[in-house]
């Protein structure tokens, strides 16, 4: 069951780090110079190659993370959340919507 728990969790870093690849490093036109004078295959192997790096990569990044950072506690974890971000958080929203309608205000003037 342990080693079918590790394996599983493992599967989801590798899944997560697919899908940071796919959506904020998808980017077709990086060898669009290149693209031009070098036949489809090569370019396909290319971009196939520069896949399984990325997603090694940030297999690799978030490895790191989950090793060096110690974890909190739950209870921690909602202590942050409640007692310190949450006001933060609306703090920023106030200050957002009063530069936004001066902002606006100005503009009709």
């Amino acid at each position: 069951r342990f080693g079918a728990f590790m394996l599983a969790e493992y599967i989801a870093v590798v899944g997560v780090s697919v899908l940071m690849v796919t959506l904020f490093l998808g980017d077709t036109y990086s060898l669009t110079a290149f693209k031009e004078s070098t036949p489809q295959a090569v370019v396909t192997i290319l971009q196939i190659f520069k896949f399984v790096f990325l997603t090694v990569v940030f297999c690799w990044l978030q490895l790191q993370i989950r090793w060096t950072v110690p974890k909190f506690r739950f209870d921690q974890t909602m202590m942050l959340g409640w007692k310190q971000l949450l006001p933060v958080a609306m703090v920023n929203v106030l200050v957002t919507a009063v530069i936004i309608l001066l902002a606006n205000r100005s503009f009709s003037l």
